[in-house]
Parts: structure tokens; C-alpha cells; sequence
């Protein structure tokens, strides 16, 4: 009842606004720029998710004013390398490059620049800040602001903002003026100046670190109950709706005949459900979440169904959909079976525990495998080629994981080869605090898994308690990814400024020489920033070697000196608990 009032309010406000654009735009003298659907934190969120941004906004305001947006402009700063590419790509032609919300961006002496995107696509973008309207500076200033742009602009520019406030009474004389004769210069619209004024600078590609915007303080003084935690879940569910057009993709092109009506119907159910997603941005899902997410089991059921056209009767098993164009090594934990699994052909590895059946196994690109359901009699249980976890050490072929009694942290972080430690983690409360650990336990030692959990609390320079922990590190046989879980119960909430206030992960590494790259759009590269965010990764490269933080979809992220960088988990307002992250050495 709630989504339908909204509804009805929404397409009320959309006809009225409708009409009053159609009588302003009729005689040419406003254009409607924007052209993204919801104003939310897209810089730090999936590519897919910014491109449907993009595209939906561009359609309803197509819908809206009856013309296409062609400039590109957000209230929200949400920019990055990428933008041009993305403008190109979602039927735009220009962007503003200006913040109207404090958001870092470069500084660049002409009005209108030529971008550049990594991979070489390039639009022209309008850079000019705006002066204000409603204040009296404004119009104080307006005979020297103008005497600048005319000396030292190829197209002299002055560019008025309003912010919501009554404008001063100067503008609205400036207004009236200009209807008597070009007054001070010619009010137009953006698409007629970018035809008319040329680009004055050619950028080429951005750095990164060439922007920044505070969506970690600006969540927290909004005082949301997931400020970190709405970006992982986020990421997590827009993978499923890219599986699940995978799937979709993948049936089709197995399939000689027309798409049947009960296609066609699950397409559209699987566009509802990117468009109820979506459109909540980072707020909850809907409690229908089952019915939001049904669209990706139905064409996974669908693929399957297809995929065994002509196997065997009566053999049951897992069918394994690999959606990426990668090959992928995954661990899984079935329903416990009597007789073991060989290891020949996807599997890896497998032990036969009695709560679980563990196994390791390798999907090819956009492929499948099939995994019996039940174990071979007669089949030799798969003997234990390495030692997965003693002491406090888990370990595999790449790379071995050490836990620190002491804290209750990960005290070495080593490939198998040097032995040389990489990395270091625990837990810390900035701004300051002492880490003890209580208890270190081997929790599994088999022939797949290799699993330590350790626990440990957390003080204040005062002895008093501020929050317990709990560490989990697993190592699977033939899996290059440590995966670390980090449970955490504060029995002092952070308060304050996020930035200063908050329960991390604290990461350190031996050579201050080390670059550091972060992961942009599934991009790499490097970063000098003391606020490295991202929601891909970030890795510490020296000469060959790299080690990779990969974080899940958190992209808070704070540097600490020269060797250590904290993972931002719980600021003030944060009321999740459980956090996965994990570690990887030299991969691409």
C-alpha cells in the first residue's frame, strides 16, 4: 500500500512537473540537464549498478519532459576515471565536472576541458564552480569576476547556482535587464555552449585520487543503522541479478527457437527485480526479498534443465553455473555423504566430515560442473597431502596464515616460496586502544580445510573493555584466497566523526617503499591518497610481488603512516557485526 501511494504521489508531481517544462522549454529558454535516477554514492558502488543509474534516469526524464538529457549533472558528486566512458556508453554527449556538495575534484583553469577515460573515450565537460545566487558577494564581486573571465577565458563564462534559498534582488534586476538587450552577456543553455565555446584543455585520463567525496561522514550524520555494511550487501545482491542475466544470456544462445512466452515473462520478472533493487539504492531491500531475488533461481533451474537435456536418469548431484569469464576454484559445504567423492575432474579436493561434506572445486569460464550427489563406494577417502591448520598456522599450497596469540590477529600473512611475511592484521578502536587475545583453536585440520578461530577483547588506555572479538581464517587445498571472517560486539559504541571514531581491521606491511594500488571500476590503480577508498580492493605492490586486501564491497579505507592501512568496519550508528574479507597473494 506504502510503494502504491508513492506511486500515485510520483506520477502526480511528474505530470505537473511535466506541464511546467513543456511551457518553459517552449520557447527555448530552459534545458533540463541531470540524467541519473537516484542521487546516491554511485562512485563507490558496482559498474552495473552506475550504468542502470544512468540509463533508467535518462529514460523517465525522456519520459518526463518529452527530449533527451543530453548533459550529464548530479546534486551528489559521484565522480571518477571513468565517467567519460560511462557518458559515452549510456547515450549522454557532456558532463559538468562540478561539485555542489564540498566533494574533492581537479581544479582546472578552463571552462570547458576535454576528458579523457582510461580506455580512451573522451567528452567535453564544464568545469566552471558557480557563484551563488542568493548571496550578496555575488553581485558585489560580479564587475571583477566578469573582468577575469574576459581576460583570461577563450569563452568568458559566469555560471549562477541556486541552492533551494531566495535569490538576491540583484538577479532578479540582472533578469530584467537582459530582457531589454544582452545585458553583462546571453543567458544560454548548456548543449548551446558547448557547441559554441571549444575545449581549452585536454586532461587526458584522471587519477583517482583526483576526487574524493565524504559519503562515509555524510551517512553517519544522516544516522543510518548501516553506513559501511549497505555497500557489501548492495554489491552482493547486484552479482546476483548479473548472474542471473548470465543465466538468461547463456539459455538463449543454447537455444535454436524463439524466446517462449515463460522467457519472456522471466526476463521481465528479472528487470522488476533489478528495478526494485536499484531503485532502493543502499537502503533495505524490500521484505518481499525472496520474491526479488526468485528471478535468478528460476534461470539458473531453467539453464539447468537445458543443460541436462540428454543426461543420465536417476544420477543426482550439484550442478556448479560459473556466471564470470574467468575460471573460478569455489568451496562448498554439502549435506554430509556416506561414501567419499574422487578427486578427478572439477574436484579438487574433498574430506567427509560428519556434520559436512567439504570440497574444492573449478568451474571453467561461463561453463558448468557436475558434482554427484552421492560418494563412490569403495572409493579411498582423499588422503591429506598437506598439513591445513596446527598451532595457530593454517596453511596451503600458496600461502601460509599465522594467528598471534597475543592479540588475537593475523601476525603473518607469508607466500610459501620466501616465507617472506606480507602482510599483518588486528583489530584495532582508533583512536586508540589494546588488543589481547584469549584464545587460539584449530577448529578443522582435514584434507580440503584448514580452519583457526581465535578471540580476544579489546581496551582503552584505561583498562576498560570497549569491545570482544572473534577471528575466523580458512585455507582451502587449491584455493588462492584466504577467507577471513571478523565477528565483532562493542560494548562501546564509536561516536563522532566516522573518520576518527571507529572499530577496523589494521593491516600492516614490512617496506614503506610499497605502492599502493586500489581497485577502480575493476581497474587497478595506483593511489597516493591518505583515504584509498574502495569496494574492489586495495594491494600493496612491491617490485612483483603484490598482496591483495580484498574487502567484500567495504570501501572505507584509511591509511596509517607509511606501512599500515586500516579497513573501516564499525563507525558510530553501525549496527552490523559480521564482516568477510580476504587475502590473496601476486594474482591479477
Amino acid at each position: 500500500l506504502h510503494l502504491s501511494i508513492r506511486r500515485q504521489r510520483q506520477m502526480c508531481i511528474r505530470d505537473r512537473l511535466k506541464a511546467k517544462l513543456d511551457e518553459a522549454i517552449q520557447p527555448a529558454i530552459l534545458e533540463f540537464i541531470g540524467g541519473t535516477y537516484r542521487e546516491r554514492e554511485d562512485a563507490l558502488m558496482p559498474v552495473e549498478s552506475q550504468l542502470w543509474n544512468l540509463r533508467k534516469g535518462r529514460a523517465v526524464a525522456k519520459e518526463a519532459v518529452g527530449a533527451n538529457v543530453e548533459v550529464l549533472a548530479r546534486r551528489r558528486s559521484a565522480n571518477h576515471p571513468h565517467i567519460p566512458a560511462w557518458v559515452q556508453a549510456t547515450g549522454f554527449r557532456r558532463a559538468l565536472l562540478s561539485s555542489f556538495d564540498g566533494a574533492v575534484t581537479p581544479n582546472y583553469r578552463a571552462t570547458v576541458v576535454n576528458w579523457t577515460s582510461p580506455d580512451g573515450k573522451a567528452i567535453d565537460a564544464f568545469t566552471r564552480i558557480p557563484a551563488p545566487a542568493h548571496k550578496a558577494e555575488t553581485f558585489f564581486n560580479l564587475v571583477y569576476t566578469l573582468h577575469q573571465s574576459i581576460t583570461q577565458d577563450s569563452a568568458p563564462t559566469l555560471a549562477i547556482l541556486h541552492q533551494g534559498e531566495p535569490d538576491n534582488p540583484l538577479y532578479e534586476d540582472w533578469l530584467a535587464l537582459s530582457k531589454l538587450g544582452p545585458a553583462l552577456g546571453e543567458w544560454t543553455t548548456f548543449s548551446r555552449y558547448f557547441s559554441d565555446a571549444l575545449a581549452g584543455e585536454y586532461v587526458g585520463t584522471s587519477n583517482p585520487d583526483d576526487f574524493f567525496a565524504d559519503y562515509l561522514e555524510e551517512r553517519t550524520n544522516a544516522h543510518r543503522p548501516d553506513p559501511v555494511s549497505a555497500f557489501a550487501v548492495h554489491a552482493r545482491n547486484r552479482r546476483k541479478l548479473d548472474a542471473a542475466y548470465t543465466f538468461a544470456t547463456i539459455n538463449r544462445c543454447l537455444s535454436s527457437a524463439d524466446s517462449s512466452s515463460e522467457d519472456v515473462t522471466l526476463l521481465k520478472a528479472l528487470q522488476a527485480s533489478e528495478d526494485a533493487i536499484e531503485a532502493t539504492g543502499l537502503d533495505a531491500i524490500p521484505d518481499d526479498s525472496a520474491s526479488v531475488f526468485a528471478p535468478e533461481g528460476a534461470w539458473a533451474s531453467k539453464l539447468a534443465d537445458r543443460l541436462q537435456a540428454r543426461a543420465e536418469d536417476n544420477r543426482p548431484g550439484y550442478l556448479l553455473l560459473n556466471p564470470c569469464a574467468f575460471t573460478r576454484r569455489v568451496a562448498l559445504e554439502l549435506d554430509p555423504m556416506t561414501d567419499p567423492l574422487p578427486v578427478e575432474g572439477p574436484v579438487k579436493a574433498t574430506q567427509n566430515d560428519a556434520d559436512k561434506t567439504r570440497l574444492v572445486a573449478e568451474i571453467p569460464p561461463l561453463g558448468f560442473a557436475w558434482i554427484p550427489a552421492k560418494g563412490v563406494p569403495g572409493t579411498t577417502a582423499h588422503r591429506q597431502r598437506i598439513r591445513m591448520a596446527e598451532g595457530n598456522i593454517v596453511r596451503n599450497e600458496y600461502f601460509e596464515a599465522e594467528i598471534d596469540p597475543a592479540t588475537g590477529g593475523l601476525k603473518a600473512f607469508r607466500d610459501t616460496r620466501t616465507r617472506v611475511a606480507r602482510l599483518g592484521m588486528q583489530l584495532v578502536y582508533n583512536p586508540g586502544c589494546r588488543v589481547e587475545g584469549q584464545s587460539v583453536k584449530v577448529t578443522n585440520n582435514g584434507a580440503a580445510l584448514g580452519e583457526i578461530v581465535s578471540e580476544g577483547r579489546i581496551f582503552n588506555e584505561q583498562n576498560e573493555e570497549l569491545a570482544g572479538f572473534r577471528l575466523r581464517i580458512r585455507a582451502w587445498l587449491s584455493r588462492p584466497v584466504l577467507d577471513v571472517r571478523i565477528e565483532i560486539e562493542p560494548k562501546h559504541a564509536p561516536t563522532g566523526y566516522p573518520w576518527h571514531a571507529y572499530y577496523g581491521a589494521r593491516f600492516a606491511w614490512r617496506e614503506d617503499r610499497s605502492a599502493i594500488m586500489r581497485g577502480v571500476n575493476g581497474t587497478s590503480m595506483q593511489t597516493t591518497h591518505t583515504r584509498p577508498v574502495s569496494p574492489d580492493f586495495v594491494e600493496v605492490k612491491l617490485g612483483r610481488s603484490g598482496t591483495s586486501i580484498l574487502t567484500g564491497g567495504l570501501p572505507f579505507n584509511q591509511k596509517q603512516g607509511l606501512r599500515m592501512l586500516d579497513v573501516i568496519l564499525v563507525p558510530e550508528g553501525e549496527q552490523a557485526k559480521v564482516f568477510d574479507l580476504g587475502l590473496a597473494l601476486d594474482r591479477d
